[in-house]
């Protein structure tokens, strides 16, 4: 599962979309990375909520790539940007 921090929530919210559409994490068109993308719901998806509003949709080969990453915000010279942080793995 993706965990999305409430700072990503915020700007994830505050796109645009036309009625119907949901913003999904999909893989890219050359399917080496993942892409934000206005689109259809898929009965697949991995749905992030926020008081029960659908706020992201995740691919199901996404979400698998991605599980148990985060993510969140970052701040850069063009303004706000999302950042996909990989759960660290640890060695005991």
């Amino acid at each position: 599962m993706v965990r999305v921090t409430d700072a990503a929530i915020d700007v994830l919210e505050a796109l645009d979309k036309p009625d119907g559409a949901v913003l999904r994490l999909e893989p890219d068109r050359e399917a080496t990375g993942i892409a934000l993308l206005v689109g259809e719901p898929q009965v697949s998806d991995e749905v992030v909520e926020r008081d029960g509003a659908d706020v992201l949709h995740v691919a199901d080969s996404v979400s698998r790539k991605l599980d148990g990453a985060v993510i969140d915000v970052i701040d850069s010279s063009s303004g706000p940007r999302l950042q996909v942080r990989r759960k660290a793995s640890r060695e005991d």
